[in-house]
């Protein structure tokens, strides 16, 4: 429960050391410490595979949503991070290569590999799959808006896919 009457001092987390916390509820005050410490990680490595592990050759974009990594600190600890979190750096995808594609994951200066499969679908067929919710436009006024729409790709092995095009 928050209560807007306790004031409590800002937790300076730039500096390591032990830091004291004040706690102000009406009139009275209330301290604790708390400790500031550097982990260092030991290691990181794929916890969970992302969704997409397979590529099309030349066409689809590298895509790492769902793939967690597990970083492990040198005191045991563990914590889960997004492959897509913004301070881990991929490297190595290249989808114009057919076969296994080794990519590299670095967080702070720690790397571990992931592998996934560029493969060479021709495809057979397209067809529109669903209409975009627009369909009339008005003379040299309107842009074309795809909302809705979706494109289902027929493969040579007759595999499917269904594409969004808005």
């Amino acid at each position: 429960m928050k209560n807007e009457n306790v004031v409590t001092s800002i937790l300076d987390t730039s500096t390591l050391g032990t830091k004291e916390i004040i706690v102000k509820y009406k009139d009275i005050t209330q301290k604790f410490y708390i400790e500031v410490v550097d982990k260092k990680i030991q290691s990181i490595s794929v916890n969970s595979l992302p969704m997409k592990q397979q590529y099309i050759l030349n066409s689809d974009s590298l895509d790492l949503t769902g793939g967690v990594l597990l970083v492990t600190f040198e005191d045991g600890t563990t914590d889960l991070l997004s492959m897509t979190n913004e301070e881990v750096n991929v490297s190595g995808f290249d989808n114009t290569k057919e076969g296994k594609n080794t990519l590299i994951l670095e967080y702070e200066t720690l790397t571990c590999n992931l592998d996934i499969n560029i493969i060479n679908k021709k495809i057979k067929s397209i067809e529109m799959n669903t209409l975009p919710y627009i369909l009339t436009y008005n003379y040299k006024k309107d842009n074309l808006d795809l909302s809705n729409a979706t494109l289902l790709i027929t493969y040579e092995d007759e595999t499917t896919e269904r594409m969004n095009l808005d």
